[in-house]
């Protein structure tokens, strides 16, 4: 689990905690078992219940987790509640009114401890950033991986590449230092995501670049991505604006061609390495994560089923009792050549050279 997608849950859950008042119906049940008073589940509030189960009804894997972690999966449990109701035990009441407020204590440190520096600043375009950083933007780039799968270091180098190639392209067109775009952050979990750091007017284009290259791999769906990825990336904007700003003078006829060179290139790295932005998902109802989808060979293998450790993958000697006659006798013909070798070769040329004339 990435550190984005938990600080997220985190943050989700606490909000959620507070928000449905599940505090103050603890509290309240705390206290009346503390004085002695008969609980028969009158303090249990249909309304709290209702406000928490509406806003977990949006949970995904990573709010579950962390509800379990902090030991309050029971208020996701119809039946807990259903039991408090029926029967208000003064232990049952004393433990998730620790756990919630512990959470609610807690949870803040544990994002600040989660945290990677300045990236929640520069999310924000936050002016607390220091000088260096002011006026950018941030980029985040994710490498999806499915459950057991991994990538190959090709496949990072690509991404690596691919952003600093789109970004290169636009920077020289608006007459700007590429070499401002650095990586801020990474991070790894079930996916891997880099962090990119550039001038947020170069920024704003590589985003859009990004999605022009997106709009036309759901245009060509039905394809694979080594089939469509040149055609993709020869029909980008960027490409036409380029040929604009050579007509006009604005670009010379070398530089143009380079810089479409490098359009391509990078789009064409991108495609490669099945790299995803936010915004994809937000352009229509397919899914990047198939769409996008990387050739096999940038993802390592997964394991073979009984290879042994000194000899892993390798495939079983043939049985010779399952070769043909044919067969055999050719394997008999290629040992008598392997043993004559080069030393027969070479008396038989000796002998070739005693016969000339």
């Amino acid at each position: 689990m990435r550190r984005d997608v938990l600080i997220t849950a985190l943050k989700r859950v606490a909000r959620d905690l507070k928000a449905s008042n599940l505090t103050q119906m603890f509290n309240q049940a705390s206290d009346h078992v503390r004085k002695g008073e008969k609980q028969d589940g009158s303090f249990v509030s249909f309304e709290v219940f209702q406000r928490f189960s509406v806003a977990a009804t949006n949970y995904g894997e990573a709010e579950r987790q962390v509800l379990k972690i902090l030991r309050l999966e029971d208020l996701l449990s119809p039946i807990y509640w259903q039991q408090l109701l029926a029967k208000a035990d003064a232990t049952v009441i004393f433990a998730m009114r620790r756990a919630i407020s512990f959470a609610l204590d807690d949870i803040p440190k544990f994002i600040a401890l989660l945290q990677q520096e300045h990236v929640e600043e520069a999310k924000a375009e936050s002016q607390d950033l220091p000088d260096i950083l002011r006026g950018k933007s941030l980029l985040t780039v994710l490498v999806a991986e499915d459950a057991d799968e991994f990538s190959t270091p090709a496949r990072l180098v690509r991404a690596l590449e691919a952003v600093a190639n789109l970004y290169g392209v636009l920077a020289t067109i608006e007459g700007t230092n590429e070499s401002e775009l650095i990586v801020l952050a990474c991070d790894s979990g079930s996916d891997k995501s880099f962090d990119f750091l550039g001038l947020a007017k170069v920024m704003e284009q590589v985003r859009k670049l990004i999605l022009d290259i997106w709009d036309r791999r759901v245009f060509n769906r039905h394809a694979t991505v080594s089939s469509c990825m040149d055609l993709i990336a020869k029909s980008l904007p960027i490409i036409e604006k380029i040929n604009t700003l050579r007509e006009n003078g604005a670009l010379a006829p070398e530089q143009a061609e380079l810089l479409k060179r490098r359009t391509i290139q990078g789009a064409t790295q991108f495609l490669e390495a099945g790299l995803i932005i936010d915004g994809m998902a937000d352009e229509g109802s397919f899914s990047p994560r198939q769409l996008m989808r990387p050739e096999q060979k940038l993802l390592a293998p997964p394991p073979v089923v009984g290879a042994t450790e000194g000899d892993p993958g390798e495939s079983p000697s043939p049985d010779p009792n399952d070769l043909t006659s044919e067969e055999i006798a050719e394997l008999r013909r290629m040992a008598a050549t392997s043993r004559s070798g080069p030393s027969s070769n070479r008396t038989r040329n000796r002998k070739n050279k005693g016969n000339a004339p």
